[in-house]
């Protein structure tokens, strides 16, 4: 696929994204749709300069052709490396878990003390939930 492929490819993921997260019924211009969304969505607001940017280059691209196989603009490789990376990032954001999983330490009820301190010494946490078996029976 061409680069200009892959690029209007990636926008129309974006404007779609955009589409589904304004829920507006009646069509919304992409650099509207960037400014409106730019409140209230993170990633949106981290790229909307580039996203105008990249509305500019999509109009270029799709608007000024004049032959089956021409464009007037083809984008270079690295900007359509990040258009489908902000492609990716919005139709399938990271998750909360794994991202920000931890090993949950757990004690057992009949530690003694002495364990438990040693336990705070080499992991650094002062608090850790307290089981008997698969019972949950409080934090320390």
């Amino acid at each position: 696929m061409e680069r200009a492929e892959r690029f209007i490819v990636a926008f129309n993921k974006i404007e779609k994204y955009f589409s589904q997260q304004l829920n507006d019924t009646s069509y919304v211009p992409f650099f509207r749709a960037v400014l409106r969304l730019r409140k209230k969505d993170a990633i949106v607001n981290r790229y909307h300069n580039d996203l105008l940017e990249y509305s500019e280059l999509r109009n270029a691209i799709v608007h000024e052709r004049t032959e089956v196989n021409y464009t007037i603009a083809d984008p270079h490789i690295e900007v359509v490396e990040a258009i489908e990376k902000i492609a990716a990032e919005m139709t399938a954001p990271k998750l909360v878990i794994p991202t920000f999983a931890k090993t949950l330490k757990v004690l057992q009820a009949d530690l003694t003390v002495k364990s438990v301190l040693n336990v705070i010494r080499e992991t650094k946490f002062t608090q850790f939930p307290v089981y008997r078996s698969k019972q949950f029976v409080g934090l320390i």
